[in-house]
C-alpha cells in the first residue's frame, strides 16, 4: 500500500489551512478595529449620521456571512472526521488548548456559548475603551474595511490592551434587528474572567525587522522587485480621495484661506491645494528625507498609507495603493500632492511611523469658480489665497484671489513676483507685445479672451486629450480600458498634435496660363536680374491685368492681420512706389520679415506695418515671375563678390524692363533654359569677355 498520495494531499490540507488561519486572524483584527472605531466615535456624532449607519450595517452584514460560512466549515469537518469510528477512545487525539489570544466571532460565539450569552444580548463584553470628551472636535471620517491602516491610524487609547497580547477572548454579538450600534455601558466594558486552560509554554522566534535608518539621497535602486500585497479591498480612483481621512477641516466655507496648488488637474477641470501650517512639520522633514525609516521588501495591503523615494524631485513623499493596473504594477494616490501616479513595483518603498501615518491627508480637491484650470500651470507649488465658498467634507468650491509666494516640492517658502492671469482670462505677458503685434489683435473679437487662442487661431486641446499618464512600455496607463484619453506620447518641446482643418478654398475663376512648346518663341519682360545668369521675367503675350493695389485699393482698416504671418503665406507689401504687390514671407526674425514679390522676383525686408492680408482669391492666382537661366553660359566658380555685383549691374542696363524675345530651350525645376535672339543674342558672349561667366561647352 503506498502513503505518497496521502502525503501529497496532507501537505496541500495543511497549506491550506495556514492560509484559512491567517485570514480568519486578519479578518479578526478588522473587525476587532471597526467595531472600536464605531464605540469611539457614535457618542460624537448624529444618530441619524448616514455614513456611520452605512459603516454598521456594512459591518454587520460582513459578520453575517463570515459566521454562516464558517458554521458550515465546522460542520463538514465533523462530518468528514479521518477516524471514521476505527479509534477507540484512548486513541482519539487530543484537544488543543484554548488560545487567549484568539477572537471568536459573534455568530460561533452565539451558537457554541449559547448558555454564556442570553439571547437578548446585544452586545457582549469587550475590553476598556477609552471615551473622547464630548465635546472633542473629531470628525467622521470615511473609512475602507479592507484597510487596517487607515483604523489604525486613530490614536488608540492608552488603557486599551493590545488585541494580539491581549489575555481576555473579545467577542461580539450585532443586533439583527436594528441598524445602529448600542452605546457601551460601563458594565459591558468590564471584562468578565473566563476560565482558560494553561498549555505549555513554546518556544517562539519573531523575525528581526531591519532597523529605521535615516535615507541618504540618492538612493541605490533595487535589486529586486517587491512582493505583491497580501490583502485589503482595491478601490477606484476617485474612491481612494473620498475614504482617506482629509485636512479637510482647514478650508471652512465663507471664509479666506491661503493655500498651497500642490498638483493640477486639466482632465477634470479641479486642482488640490494644501493648508501647511505648523503641525505639517513632520510631513516637511519626511519629504526632506530627515525622518528615520525602515524599507519594505512587500508592498502594503491596497488603502495602506506607507512612503516612496522619488528618484526624479528626490523626495520621500506619503502614498497609498488603491488597485492593480492590467499592463502591471499599481495605481496610487500620493496623500499630499493629489496626484495618482503609477508604481512599477521595482521602487523604494517604506514604512512609515504611526505619528506620520495618522496625519490626515493634506491634498484636498478644489473647483474653482472664477478660474479655467488650464490657465493656472504656472501657478503649480505657489502660495495663494483662496475664497472658500462651499465645503461639503469631501472637496471645496472657491474662488482665487491673488498670489503671495511659492513653494517648492521640498518646502522652500520664497517670494514671487512672476504676473498671473486675472479674473478675465488675460494674460499680463501681452503688454510686453510690440506696437505691431498688438496691432494684430485689434480686430478680434469680443468673444475671444484667450492669447494662445488669437495668436495661433485656436486653442490647442494636447492636454485634454492625450493621457499624461501614458506608459510606452505597456502601450497604455494605468487606468487601463477605463481610460478615456489618447495613449500616445505629447509632440516635444511643447509643440502640439492638434491639426487645424483648413477653410474650404473659395469659389472664384482663375487665369490658367497656356501651356509653352518646348522650342517655341515668346515675348517676356525682364522684372528682375537675380545673378551674372539668371533673370525674372513675365510673359508679355499673357492678357491679364497687372497684379497691383494702391492705398485706395488697400485702405488703413484693411491693414490688419487677425492672426500673425506665418511664413510661405502670401500677403500684399507696400513698395516704395507706394502701391502694394504680392508677396511670399520667407523668413521671419526679430519682427522683420523677409519677402518675395511673387511676381516680379526681387527680395526686400520689411516690418509688420508694411505688409497687409492678401485675399484667397488674389492669393491663389499663379506666379508671374519666372525664372529664366540664359543659355551657352554657366557661373564662374570663383567670381569674387565684386565682381558678381559688377555683373549684375550690367545686366540691369542691358535687359531690365525690356521685353525681348527668346527661345524656350529646356523646362527646369524652377523655370526654363532661354536663348535670346535679335540684338540681344550678343548678351552671353559679352559677359565671357568680361570675365562674368564661362562657357557652358
Amino acid at each position: 500500500m503506498d502513503l505518497e498520495d496521502v502525503t501529497t494531499v496532507m501537505k496541500l490540507c495543511d497549506d491550506n489551512v495556514q492560509k484559512l488561519q491567517d485570514s480568519l486572524s486578519s479578518y479578526q483584527r478588522e473587525v476587532d478595529q471597526v467595531r472600536q472605531l464605531l464605540a469611539e466615535r457614535w457618542m460624537n456624532v448624529e444618530k441619524v449620521d448616514g455614513r456611520l449607519i452605512a459603516l454598521h450595517d456594512q459591518l454587520l452584514s460582513s459578520l453575517s456571512e463570515v459566521n454562516a460560512y464558517v458554521i458550515k466549515m465546522n460542520l463538514h469537518i465533523k462530518l468528514n472526521r479521518p477516524s471514521g469510528g476505527m479509534l477507540r477512545e484512548s486513541e482519539q487525539p487530543e484537544k488543543p488548548p484554548y488560545r487567549s489570544d484568539s477572537v471568536k466571532l459573534s455568530g460561533i460565539s452565539a451558537i457554541e456559548g449559547s448558555g454564556e450569552h442570553k439571547k437578548d444580548d446585544k452586545l457582549t463584553n469587550w475590553t476598556n475603551v477609552q471615551q473622547p470628551p464630548a465635546d472633542s472636535g473629531q470628525q467622521l471620517a470615511p473609512i475602507d474595511l479592507s484597510s487596517t491602516h487607515k483604523v489604525a491610524a486613530e490614536q488608540i487609547p492608552p488603557n486599551r490592551p493590545n488585541p494580539k497580547s491581549s489575555q481576555f477572548s473579545e467577542s461580539l454579538v450585532f443586533s439583527m434587528h436594528s441598524s445602529w450600534v448600542i452605546e457601551p455601558t460601563p458594565e459591558k466594558l468590564k471584562p468578565k474572567s473566563q476560565p482558560v486552560e494553561q498549555s505549555a509554554p513554546q518556544a517562539t522566534t519573531t523575525p528581526r525587522l531591519p532597523p529605521a535608518t535615516v535615507p541618504k539621497f540618492p538612493l541605490a535602486k533595487r535589486n529586486r522587485p517587491l512582493l505583491p500585497p497580501k490583502s485589503g479591498t482595491q478601490t477606484s480612483s476617485d474612491g481612494i480621495y473620498t475614504q482617506l481621512f482629509k485636512n479637510i477641516a482647514a478650508f471652512p466655507a465663507n471664509t479666506v484661506v491661503t493655500a498651497t496648488v500642490m498638483h493640477l488637474d486639466i482632465a477634470t477641470n479641479c486642482l488640490y491645494v494644501a493648508n501647511w501650517d505648523t503641525g505639517s512639520q513632520p510631513l516637511m522633514n519626511l519629504l526632506q528625507g530627515q525622518v528615520a525609516l525602515r524599507e519594505l521588501d512587500q508592498m502594503p495591503d491596497y488603502g495602506d498609507i506607507f512612503a516612496v523615494y522619488d528618484c526624479t524631485d528626490q523626495v520621500i513623499p506619503r502614498v497609498t495603493v488603491s488597485a492593480t493596473t492590467e499592463g502591471g504594477g499599481y495605481d496610487a494616490y500620493l496623500l499630499d500632492y493629489g496626484e495618482h501616479i503609477h508604481l512599477s513595483g521595482n521602487e523604494n518603498i517604506f514604512a512609515l511611523p504611526d505619528r506620520i501615518k495618522q496625519l490626515p491627508a493634506q491634498a484636498i480637491r478644489c473647483h474653482m469658480a472664477n478660474y479655467n484650470v488650464s490657465n493656472m500651470k504656472k501657478n503649480s507649488y505657489e502660495t495663494v489665497k483662496l475664497h472658500v465658498l462651499d465645503n461639503n467634507g469631501i472637496d471645496i468650491v472657491a474662488d482665487l484671489i491673488e498670489e503671495e509666494k511659492s513653494i517648492d516640492k521640498l518646502g522652500n517658502v520664497s517670494k514671487n513676483e512672476t504676473p498671473r492671469d486675472n479674473a478675465d482670462g488675460k494674460d499680463e505677458s501681452l503688454a510686453k507685445l510690440s506696437e505691431a503685434d498688438m496691432a494684430m489683435l485689434n480686430e478680434i473679437g469680443t468673444s475671444t479672451s484667450d492669447p494662445l487662442k488669437a495668436v495661433l487661431g485656436f486653442k490647442p486641446r494636447d492636454e485634454q486629450r492625450i493621457c499624461r499618464h501614458y506608459d510606452p512600455k505597456i502601450n497604455g496607463c494605468f487606468k487601463g480600458n477605463n481610460c478615456r484619453l489618447l495613449h500616445e506620447p505629447f509632440a516635444p518641446l511643447g509643440a502640439t498634435k492638434d491639426v487645424e482643418v483648413a477653410a474650404a478654398l473659395p469659389e472664384a475663376v482663375f487665369d490658367t496660363p497656356v501651356p509653352y512648346k518646348m522650342g517655341s518663341t515668346v515675348r517676356m519682360l525682364i522684372t528682375f536680374v537675380n545673378s551674372p545668369i539668371e533673370v525674372y521675367a513675365q510673359f508679355v503675350d499673357d492678357a491679364t491685368a497687372p497684379l497691383v493695389w494702391d492705398n485706395k485699393d488697400v485702405p488703413e482698416h484693411k491693414r490688419t492681420f487677425k492672426r500673425k504671418p506665418h511664413i510661405l503665406d502670401i500677403v500684399l507689401a507696400h513698395y516704395s512706389d507706394g502701391c502694394f504687390y504680392r508677396a511670399q514671407i520667407m523668413d521671419e526674425q526679430d519682427g522683420e520679415y523677409k519677402i518675395f514679390y511673387v511676381d516680379y522676383g526681387n527680395t526686400e525686408f520689411v516690418y509688420l506695418n508694411s505688409l497687409a492680408p492678401c485675399d484667397d482669391v488674389d492669393s491663389l492666382k499663379p506666379h508671374r515671375a519666372i525664372s529664366c537661366h540664359m543659355e551657352g553660359v554657366i557661373r564662374m566658380p570663383d567670381l569674387c563678390p565684386r565682381k558678381t555685383a559688377e555683373c549684375v549691374e550690367y545686366l540691369k542696363t542691358k535687359l531690365l524692363n525690356m521685353e525681348v524675345d527668346v527661345i524656350l530651350r529646356h523646362r527646369l525645376p524652377d523655370g526654363f533654359l532661354v536663348g535670346f535672339t535679335d540684338e540681344y543674342a550678343e548678351v552671353p558672349q559679352k559677359l565671357v569677355q568680361r570675365g562674368y561667366a564661362q562657357p557652358s561647352d
